[in-house]
């Protein structure tokens, strides 16, 4: 494995925070690192043929009209009260099924998934194949 890979990343970080002892060892930095060491595992565990990308920003900052020009297809609102997204949205280019698990992991509904992939226009999308784009709240 090459040590620029994820997976190896993850297991120096691990290595280190295993060094660690008293009196470092309920530093709240080391707790924290200790939950990103966590929850990189956790998703490193998920098939690895998907690229995440996430809209974030404030409130009103124009995720939601993003999200929508880029997918074209209007499904995450996008209006003038705020919050107008409550929930985080997701577009998958692929096989919506095959990213389910990785999406319940991520906390993105089942009613608030789609793909842009159709018959019709499948080689149109073939370069974004792999893709899921979040509209986060």
């Amino acid at each position: 494995m090459s040590a620029s890979t994820p997976e190896a990343k993850l297991d120096t970080l691990q290595h280190l925070l295993d060094l660690v002892t008293e009196p470092l060892d309920d530093s709240p930095l080391l707790t924290q690192a200790r939950a990103v060491a966590e929850r990189s595992g956790d998703r490193l565990r998920f098939p690895q043929h998907f690229t995440t990308i996430a809209l974030a920003g404030t409130t009103g900052s124009g995720k939601s009209s993003m999200f929508n020009a880029f997918t074209t297809i209007d499904r995450s609102p996008a209006g003038i009260l705020r919050p107008t997204t409550s929930e985080p949205y997701a577009c998958v280019w692929g096989n919506l099924y095959q990213a389910d698990e990785l999406l319940d992991w991520l906390g993105v509904s089942p009613r608030r998934r789609f793909t842009r992939e159709s018959a019709l226009d499948a080689n149109d999308e073939l370069a974004l194949r792999g893709m899921i784009l979040l509209d986060l709240p």
